[in-house]
């Protein structure tokens, strides 16, 4: 029987050291870019991914305040109105890095999923957390002070609604989503 493991003579140094000279293929080759390659599906799916991207600094909603009789109007992004879609960032540029250097996934020493499951997975996971943040608006407030400074009362109400930025997003990232889903369904189909 033998061992699965080489004999103790053949095992090679992992890191070379000032002594040993450098191997012209010891150290991992640059990946080239892959955006030439890419198929139709990804170049759609990339688009989507930049939309979304985009859109999380875009006003997400418009605020109307109103104080002591005087309208004042405003603006919030994704981003400042939900810390979470820091996150959706990190997952698209996960998104665009899968796509853009595919052959990075494959030489990473450590097993990650497959591309087209990171993909699936970043896109998912983004679309979800823009749903929440598109649910998850802000509510109007109205304040009252009681009679104050020579009887007066001064009242503060601020309404929210949606702006283009949320939709943009919303649409963005389910476009990603059907897009890398539709990709794989056509990649597990066998051939006719």
């Amino acid at each position: 029987m033998t061992s699965p493991f080489p004999p103790a003579d053949d095992i090679q140094p992992e890191r070379p050291t000032l002594q040993t000279p450098l191997a012209a293929n010891s150290w991992p080759q640059a990946t080239a870019p892959a955006v030439g390659r890419w198929t139709p599906s990804e170049v759609f799916i990339g688009f989507t991914a930049v939309a979304t991207l985009i859109s999380l600094f875009l006003p997400w909603f418009s605020v109307t305040a109103t104080v002591g009789g005087k309208k004042f109007t405003g603006s919030v992004s994704g981003t400042a109105a939900h810390g979470y879609l820091w996150l959706v960032f990190a997952l698209v540029l996960v998104v665009l890095l899968v796509l853009v250097m595919p052959d990075l996934v494959e030489r990473t020493p450590a097993r990650l999923p497959s591309q087209q499951q990171l993909v699936i997975g970043a896109t998912g996971l983004s679309f979800l957390l823009v749903l929440l943040a598109f649910l998850a608006k802000p509510s109007a407030t109205t304040v009252s002070s009681p009679a104050g400074f020579a009887g007066l009362q001064l009242q503060i109400g601020a309404s929210f609604g949606w702006s283009y930025g949320a939709y943009i997003a919303l649409a963005a990232a389910a476009l990603a989503l059907l897009a890398t889903l539709r990709a794989s369904r056509a990649l597990a189909a066998p051939p006719c």
